[in-house]
């Protein structure tokens, strides 16, 4: 199988809201994360391509920027939300169904990765996201091989 890797830095805040959460990460804070995005495919196009990275990349930076970077993401259920909807409708937020930690995240944005992969090639998809949180703490979801 071939593999190629997509990078890119989002700047973003969140919020632990689960009681049992570090009392540290129930604050708001934000990191500059970074997202790197393997896809995969069993062989080259006409082009000795496994996908155009200018075409993934477009696609793929033009929804973490609308979607992501310099958001809020908070879960659902994080009165937050409420407040801030109802104060502040402006404030871009990045609601999701579970808690913000780098594991969720790591896994919501392969599924997002791989909503933006299929329509460029049917039998490309997306190995796994590596979505470091810090120099030192990092999440993947997926098969990292």
């Amino acid at each position: 199988m071939y593999q190629i890797r997509i990078r890119r830095s989002v700047e973003l805040a969140h919020r632990l809201s689960h009681p049992k959460a570090p009392k540290k990460c129930q604050s708001v804070h934000g990191h500059s994360w970074c997202v790197d995005v393997y896809i995969g495919a069993p062989d080259l196009d006409e082009r000795d391509m496994l996908v155009e990275f200018g075409a993934f990349k477009r696609r793929w930076f033009d929804y973490l920027d609308s979607h992501v970077c310099h958001h809020l993401a908070l879960a659902a259920s994080d009165p937050y939300c409420s407040v801030l909807q109802q104060h502040d409708p402006r404030c871009r937020l990045l609601v999701l169904d579970g808690q913000p930690t780098t594991e969720y995240l790591a896994k919501f944005f392969y599924e997002q990765a791989q909503h933006i992969v299929e329509p460029l090639r049917s039998d490309a998809t997306i190995i796994c996201v590596k979505l470091k949180e810090t120099e030192r703490n990092m999440a993947i979801y997926g098969d990292p091989r």
